[in-house]
């Protein structure tokens, strides 16, 4: 039986806490794609999050931008993939796939990016993280059959 380690205790709250508030975000956007374009709720949702992330930034009192030419790069690479591209493209499917179904195939971020970093970083794949990608593929083959309609 495995046992609570206290030490994580708190990473482990806020990872749930980010759990909610993320299912929180893609039943949201599923509600406002019946009213609204990607674009518009892609626009949105980045002008609440950037000026959220403003003030906590600027509260912090780090560093605000970027003092390299490689720091701009990076954050306006993070920006143009990882926000327009990836959070548009989660917003556009919203409107095109059922959100539960959707939610479940969100899983692949993790096990994607798993495989990436094993790949172009050499990062070293566990048994355990191998098995927890085999276990959210078939969670994902077994989401998409639960939702396909019988044939009549």
């Amino acid at each position: 039986m495995p046992v609570i380690d206290t030490q994580h205790l708190f990473g482990d709250a806020l990872g749930l806490l980010t759990a909610i508030f993320y299912a929180g975000y893609i039943l949201s956007v599923a509600q406002l794609r019946l009213y609204f374009s990607t674009a518009i709720i892609a626009f949105a949702s980045s002008t609440v999050g950037a000026t959220i992330l403003f003030f906590v930034a600027w509260l912090s009192g780090e560093s605000f931008l970027p003092l390299t030419t490689a720091g701009w790069l990076s954050l306006v690479g993070l920006a143009c993939i990882s926000q327009v591209i990836g959070q548009s493209l989660i917003m556009f499917a919203l409107a095109h796939l059922p959100s539960a179904f959707a939610s479940v195939s969100l899983l692949l971020q993790p096990v994607t990016a798993a495989i990436l970093a094993w790949r172009l970083f050499g990062e070293a794949l566990t048994l355990q993280q191998g098995l927890g990608g085999v276990i959210v593929l078939a969670g994902i083959v077994l989401a998409r059959w639960s939702d396909r309609k019988p044939v009549s």
